[in-house]
């Protein structure tokens, strides 16, 4: 018999309330504010989430559109290979110090492979974080703000879904696809309320 897992979900609210704590960390480093690096298209979200702790909302946030891709034939390449889409240019981010923010980090190679090259390309710093952190021998990269309540334990087989992405996940399923949500979406993310910073520790 085959185990079903039910996928864990994450609301806007929570998200945001992790956010706060990553906001936090960073914050209490006093090396100023960092340019935002969003990978699309959850990252975008958090990324926002944040920006309004540091009361930026205005802030230009730069993209970093990166898509797995199988490595060429006939080539000794092992691992992933990646397809860039928007991504920033060095005149952009030269000494800049910047934060690479995604949703999940599982085995961290999407995060080492933007890391890298925005290094690459002149940034001075370049940090990441994440909302969940699925530490395994197979990471090639470690986070460096998480929140330690998010980081995945029991949950080998099972996987996330964040309330924001509720129609691709249906759509998936063969559900009918609600624009009413998205709408309502897009306006929650744009005033989602302030509260509280969360208060447990940050790994």
């Amino acid at each position: 018999m085959v185990e079903v897992f039910e996928p864990l979900t994450t609301t806007l609210e929570h998200a945001d309330q992790l956010s706060r704590g990553i906001e936090e960390k960073y914050r209490n480093q006093k090396k100023g504010l960092p340019r935002l690096v969003t990978i699309p298209r959850s990252g975008f979200v958090i990324a926002h989430l944040m920006a309004r702790q540091w009361d930026q909302q205005g802030l230009e946030m730069l993209n970093a559109s990166v898509k797995k891709v199988a490595p060429p034939t006939g080539t000794e390449f092992r691992g992933p290979a990646f397809e860039r889409g928007q991504f920033p240019v060095r005149d952009e981010i030269e000494g800049a110090n910047l934060l690479v923010v995604d949703a999940v980090c599982r085995t961290g190679t999407t995060l080492k492979y933007v890391v890298d090259a925005l290094r690459a390309r002149g940034a001075q710093s370049v940090k990441s974080a994440v909302l969940y952190y699925k530490p395994t021998a197979e990471n090639v990269h470690r986070p460096n703000f998480y929140h330690p309540t998010s980081v995945y334990r029991q949950v080998q087989q099972s996987y996330t879904v964040f309330e924001w992405e509720r129609n691709e996940h249906l759509r998936g399923k063969g559900r009918p696809y609600d624009e009413s949500f998205d709408r309502d979406m897009v306006a929650r993310i744009a005033g989602v309320s302030v509260g509280s910073a969360v208060e447990a520790p940050l790994a």
